[in-house]
């Protein structure tokens, strides 16, 4: 994320075997939007999200993991949780009631300060963006067409 909490891409190396990695955009995410971040680690293998997640959790954002029984493969999430990065371990079918909890009115996009978590909360755990789906956005972003939920919606 730049300054302005839009998602940049780059052509930097490989973090954990891939780009875009989620470690990266987890510790952009964190140092633009602060204790207001969402990380959630799920199901996966390797490491990948763990340090991001950390990272997050680091400035008093909410961290969650999917559980070891709804994961496919529990890698990342196991690797998150080992490293004392993650705050709740939820099963697959807990995980956004639990974000709403937490975080009144993120799934309605609410407009007053939660605006930062909304946005980032769409594009991280597979809200639809702009009434399209995250795969979209990720294709777009993946072809360079986007940088941005808002750029994505024109």
């Amino acid at each position: 994320f730049d300054e302005r909490g839009m998602v940049q891409l780059t052509d930097g190396p490989q973090v954990n075997g891939c780009r875009p990695a989620a470690d990266v955009t987890m510790m952009s995410a964190a140092k633009v939007y602060g204790r207001r971040t969402l990380a959630l680690v799920m199901t996966g293998m390797g490491k990948d999200g763990a340090a991001g997640a950390l990272a997050i959790k680091k400035v008093e954002g909410k961290t969650c993991a999917q559980d070891q029984m709804t994961s496919v493969i529990y890698g990342m999430p196991k690797a998150a949780v080992e490293a004392g990065a993650i705050d709740e371990v939820l099963p697959l079918a807990d995980i956004a009631a639990d974000f709403a909890r937490v975080y009144p009115g993120w799934e309605k996009g609410a407009s007053d300060d939660a605006d930062f978590m909304a946005d980032a909360g769409r594009e991280v755990t597979g809200r639809r963006c702009s009434n399209r789906p995250l795969t979209e956005f990720a294709s777009a972003c993946n072809q360079r067409r986007v940088g941005s939920c808002s750029e994505f919606s024109k």
